[in-house]
């Protein structure tokens, strides 16, 4: 009897009753997780919905800028070549005006020699006097005596 009593279709009844409602307890408790991860998941498609919205943006993006990048360099190029052709001429006229200004230094002294003799603030010697060094008083005689022959003509 022993054996009888195991294989008892009420035994077998109640152990599947009993599965029945343990699986039915853990489908209810999924089925919230289930929710949650419809969700999440429709979630992750928006988002990778998104991704590809942007990456297609980038792409075009990045289109533009090739297409754009060939005119920025020509005309950068034509900046630089316009500032290399001012910068030469700037270059060219602060030289003349070097060599204008290295030059007349005799010239300077001869406008003041010529003011200090038409106004009498300074005499012939008072401005070799003041030369600086034997350099500037030989500048300065000369110029004294291109003066007086400038007034005697």
């Amino acid at each position: 009897m022993g054996s009888s009593s195991r294989c008892c279709p009420c035994g077998r009844a109640r152990r599947r009753a009993a599965s029945t409602t343990r699986s039915r307890r853990r489908r209810r408790s999924f089925t919230p997780s289930t929710s949650g991860l419809n969700a999440k998941r429709s979630q992750l498609d928006g988002g990778q919905v998104a991704v590809g919205s942007i990456a297609s943006e980038l792409a075009q993006v990045n289109r533009n800028v090739a297409a754009v990048q060939p005119a920025i360099s020509t005309r950068s190029a034509a900046r630089i070549k316009s500032t290399q052709r001012k910068l030469a001429w700037n270059q060219i006229q602060l030289a003349a005006r070097a060599a204008d200004t290295a030059a007349p230094s005799g010239l300077h002294s001869i406008g003041r020699i010529v003011d200090a003799y038409e106004h009498g603030d300074l005499g012939y010697v008072d401005v070799l006097l003041s030369a600086r060094s034997f350099g500037d008083f030989v500048e300065r005689w000369n110029d004294i005596r291109y003066l007086v022959k400038a007034i005697t003509k």
